[in-house]
C-alpha cells in the first residue's frame, strides 16, 4: 500500500518508480486442478485460444498418473511452439521426483516446480544434478535472504520463486531480488491470485530483467472480479496498467 501511495504521489506507475525498462511480459496459463487427463489436454487447446503458448499443470501427485500426463503432452505437442511447466506442490519424495523428472523432455517442459518440499535443499541439489529439466521451488514459504543464500550455496534451484504479497511486501521482495540477482539467479516471481495481487507482482517483475514469465491463473474472469481493469492480457503478454501506483481500479458496486 505504501509503495502504491508513493507511486501515486510521483504520478507514475509503480514499475516506473522501481526503474523498469519494459511495459509487458510474456504470460503463461496456470491451469487449475482437473480430475482427468482429457480435461488437461482440452484446457491447453481452450486457453491457447486466448493467446497463451505456455501452460502450467497442477497435477495429481500420483506418479503413474503424472507420468501419463507427461507422455501425453510430449506425444501431442512434440515439435510445436507450445511449452509447459508442471507443479507438484511439494508432495513427492526424492525417488518419485527423480522418476518423473527423467520422463520430461527438457525441450518441451520449461521447468519442474516444487517436486519435493522447498526446505530439502540437499535433495534439490541432487535432483538438479541428475535431471535435464530445470527445477524451481514452490515459493509459498515466507523466505528470508538467508534462506535464498542457503539455496544458492547448495545449488538447489535453477531459479528462486516468491510472491511479494507473501514475503512481506514490495520492500522485502526487493531485498530478496538483490540477493538472487547478485548470484545471477533468475527469479520466477509469483502472480497467482486476484488482480490486485497480480498487479503488485507484475510491477515488481517488470523491474527485474531475470523474471521471464507472468503466471496467469485460470479461469481468468474468476480472478478479475470486482475490478474495472483487471484484464491485463494482450496478445499473450501481460501489460502493466498505465495509471499511477498499482493502476488497478476497484469496482465498488460489483464488490457490494
Amino acid at each position: 500500500a505504501l509503495w502504491d501511495l508513493a507511486a501515486r504521489k510521483a504520478g507514475v506507475p509503480l514499475h516506473a518508480l522501481l526503474g523498469a525498462r519494459r511495459q509487458s511480459i510474456e504470460a503463461y496459463a496456470s491451469l487449475p486442478y482437473y480430475e482427468t487427463l482429457p480435461e488437461y489436454m482440452n484446457a491447453v487447446e481452450r486457453y491457447a485460444g486466448l493467446g497463451y503458448a505456455r501452460f502450467k499443470f497442477h497435477v495429481w501427485g500420483d506418479i503413474q498418473k503424472d507420468i501419463r500426463l507427461v507422455q501425453a503432452v510430449q506425444q501431442a505437442y512434440a515439435g510445436s511452439s507450445f511449452r509447459f511447466m508442471m507443479d507438484l506442490e511439494g508432495v513427492y519424495d526424492y525417488k518419485d521426483a527423480l522418476r518423473l523428472g527423467k520422463q520430461m523432455d527438457a525441450g518441451l517442459f520449461l521447468w519442474l516446480e516444487a517436486p519435493i518440499d522447498d526446505t530439502l535443499l540437499t535433495e534439490y541439489g541432487h535432483l538438479r544434478d541428475a535431471l535435464d529439466v530445470l527445477l524451481i521451488p514452490a515459493g509459498y514459504n515466507v523466505y528470508s535472504p538467508e534462506f535464498i543464500r542457503s539455496a544458492i550455496g547448495a545449488g538447489a534451484w535453477d531459479a528462486a520463486r516468491f510472491d511479494a504479497t507473501v514475503v512481506g511486501g514490495i520492500s522485502d521482495a526487493l531485498r530478496l531480488l538483490v540477493v538472487a540477482n547478485a548470484a545471477g539467479m533468475p527469479v520466477d516471481i509469483q502472480s497467482w491470485g486476484h488482480s490486485l495481487a497480480q498487479a503488485a507482482n507484475l510491477h515488481l517483475m517488470l523491474a527485474n530483467e531475470r523474471t521471464l514469465y507472468f503466471e496467469s491463473p485460470m479461469p481468468k474472469p474468476a480472478f478479475e472480479f470486482g475490478m474495472h481493469n483487471g484484464d491485463l492480457l494482450q496478445g499473450g503478454r501481460v501489460v502493466a496498467p498505465d495509471r499511477p501506483g498499482l493502476g488497478i481500479m476497484v469496482d465498488p458496486d460489483a464488490l457490494e
